[in-house]
């Protein structure tokens, strides 16, 4: 099983709407980035989604540890590619 059927089967129709919510509105966040740091972002969310399909267990440790760093890491690459910008496009 997976986190999306773990999702369903604990928390219900409500959970799985509520899930399916918080990935639409990542989405819609992310294709609100500029062209150069949504193809990143969008690889850091399919990895995400990608290992929630075929891990096992969502309230394990190292699974929601590594959805933060994630987050974290994606966040710390976007500021750093604005800041490069910045000095790139200053006189």
């Amino acid at each position: 099983h997976n986190i999306f059927l773990q999702t369903w089967y604990e928390l219900g129709a409500v959970g799985a709407l509520l899930l399916s919510m918080m990935g639409l509105a990542l989405l819609r966040l992310i294709f609100a980035l500029s062209d150069t740091e949504q193809p990143f972002v969008l690889a850091a969310f399919a990895s995400a989604a990608t290992i929630g399909a075929f891990g096992f267990g969502m309230w394990q440790e190292w699974l929601m540890s590594a959805c933060f760093f994630s987050a974290i890491f994606t966040l710390l690459g976007i500021k750093l590619a604005d800041s490069q910008r910045r000095l790139d496009l200053s006189p």
